[in-house]
């Protein structure tokens, strides 16, 4: 990892400001669990959700451990796991954009309601579980 000059601020997280010291402060009072480190500290909570900062992070929670990269582990992803544009949480479930597939336009077509799970539409019901064991059962085998 590429570390700055000798005395010079090594931040871990630009998005919340954290330097690698403010970990090191932080492990010294007692949060030295990576994932109680993190909300103490707010690293990886930023706009990049850890993408630019949770190597470093791990890094700096490890040495000032005294452990390895493996030993320490990492943090858990909470959802969303992928970015999601604010037009698509701000819209109501009637004008979410979504993605159609075949399964979601076979169910239109039927008249199966179709709600939306997350980005995709899918069937709610196809229809009488018990009629559709029967056809199974009798046309199947």
């Amino acid at each position: 990892m590429r570390r700055p000059p000798q005395g010079k601020k090594a931040f871990v997280c630009l998005c919340e400001d954290v330097t690698e010291k403010d970990l090191f402060d932080a492990v010294a009072e007692g949060f030295s669990n990576i994932e109680t480190l993190k909300r103490y500290s707010t690293v990886c909570m930023g706009p990049c959700q850890g993408k630019m900062c949770q190597a470093g992070s791990i890094d700096a929670c490890a040495r000032a451990n005294g452990k390895t990269v493996a030993e320490t582990g990492r943090t858990t992803a909470r959802p969303p796991d992928q970015p999601v544009p604010l037009g698509v949480l701000a819209a109501s479930s009637a004008s979410a954009p979504g993605t159609t597939d075949g399964i979601a336009r076979l169910a239109h077509r039927s008249r199966c309601g179709v709600p939306g799970f997350g980005s995709l539409e899918r069937p709610e019901s196809y229809g009488d579980p018990s009629a559709e064991y029967q056809v199974v059962r009798e046309g199947v085998g």
